[in-house]
């Protein structure tokens, strides 16, 4: 609703309490001052008639008592009413000059007021003033014409731009008063903010450089004055809410999934990325043939082009996986939600052969001749990675499987 000009009575109270004594109520009633109008143009005279008794006697005679007739009192007996005879002061009829009494709309009198509850005679005297009329501005004013994020609605995006239409009424408003603050920021003087004048107004437009968080009240103030003579203030709050966070982490470029001739001390390497509210690097859990990993363990925060992720390596020189075999990897990790989204991912590849043992120093030789018959077959095996299963060794000669003695060995090559 705009501006309306509506009547408005002064009312006038008593420069003194009319119950001093604390009598309630405790405040001064107003008094209200009539004012008086003419007669005639011309001040007249009021003739004064003699007023005679009921009986035609004179006036030294005394007055007849009117009958009083019982109506439906509760006396048995009716009482008389005495009529004094009432005369003027002189035998001759006077008159009584009637004067013309100013309004209060040109010159109010005072009206001495005497306080009626007061024990003593001299009463306080009231001062009484001409009443009042007068043309009164109230200005009621709704200036918000739109609103974007509506006050109170909930689920908004964390990217969302402020858009705010303010309508005046009839006088511009002075932009070099506006306070607009954000979560009680300032943000009028800001990059991101613009203002732009409309017929009848102006509109506010912010665009903030950083998304707000999930899960979060925004509070909104605008403080503006218009260009009238005695300016009017605005100021007005809102608040809405941000949508929660509800979609998990995801893992990318892990470096072994699904690939085979893994090498046996390779590291586990990915990248943990969350386009919310980022990831919780005490969450993150790596599970390898179903034991926890506790150590080697090291997180480095990564860029990328949107969310926040970090890069995590898991080296393990002192536990190499084994060879020719299938190694599956389970990763959890939570985001840093209100109620925290988690991600579960599991990923398996192999791990390439191992080389062939190696058999070396042959006594005898092979294709050595003249050997004695009674002499005695020895040589030296070694697992050149992954050491030798000695209870896969089988010896035969002459196509017979011979007993044979196996002491341990170890090689270094350098």
């Amino acid at each position: 609703m705009g501006s309306q000009v509506v009547k408005a009575l002064i009312e006038q109270r008593a420069k003194h309490k009319t119950n001093p004594d604390g009598i309630t109520p405790e405040v001064s009633k107003p008094i209200l001052q009539e004012a008086f109008k003419k007669v005639s143009q011309n001040p007249t005279l009021v003739e004064q008639k003699l007023v005679r008794s009921a009986t035609n006697v004179g006036a030294s005679s005394p007055s007849r008592p009117v009958q009083q007739i019982l109506l439906l009192t509760n006396n048995l007996f009716s009482s008389p009413i005495e009529q004094k005879n009432a005369e003027t002061a002189e035998d001759t009829d006077g008159t009584i000059e009637q004067k013309v009494f100013i309004t209060s709309n040109t010159n109010s009198k005072i009206v001495e007021q005497r306080d009626a509850r007061r024990a003593i005679i001299n009463g306080g005297p009231i001062e009484q003033t001409a009443q009042a009329s007068n043309d009164i501005d109230i200005q009621q004013f709704d200036f918000i014409s739109l609103i974007f994020p509506p006050c109170g609605s909930i689920r908004n995006p964390v990217d969302t731009n402020i858009l705010i239409r303010l309508t005046d009424f009839g006088f511009t408003f002075d932009l070099d008063t506006l306070v607009f603050k954000v979560d009680g920021i300032e943000v009028q003087n800001s990059p991101g903010f613009s203002t732009t004048t409309l017929v009848n107004g102006v509109q506010l437009d912010y665009n903030p450089p950083v998304n707000f968080d999930y899960s979060a009240e925004v509070n909104i103030f605008i403080q503006i004055q218009d260009t009238a003579s005695t300016p009017n203030t605005f100021v007005f709050r809102c608040a809405w809410f941000t949508v929660s966070d509800t979609i998990d982490p995801v893992i990318q470029n892990f470096n072994l999934c699904d690939q085979t001739d893994v090498e046996p001390d390779a590291p586990v390497e990915f990248d943990l990325i969350d386009f919310q509210t980022g990831i919780n690097s005490d969450s993150i859990k790596i599970n390898v043939e179903g034991i926890t990993v506790c150590s080697g363990i090291t997180i480095t925060d990564v860029p990328t082009t949107s969310g926040l992720g970090v890069h995590v390596r898991w080296d393990h020189p002192d536990a190499p996986f084994r060879y020719d075999s299938n190694v599956s990897v389970a990763i959890e990790a939570q985001d840093n939600a209100v109620e925290p989204n988690t991600l579960l991912f599991l990923c398996r590849f192999r791990v390439r052969q191992s080389v062939a043992p190696e058999f070396i120093n042959f006594d005898p030789a092979p294709c050595d001749t003249f050997v004695d018959n009674t002499t005695g077959l020895k040589f030296e095996v070694y697992g050149v990675e992954d050491g030798i299963d000695i209870s896969t060794l089988e010896v035969r000669v002459d196509s017979q499987n011979r007993k044979v003695f196996a002491r341990p060995r170890i090689r270094r090559i350098s």
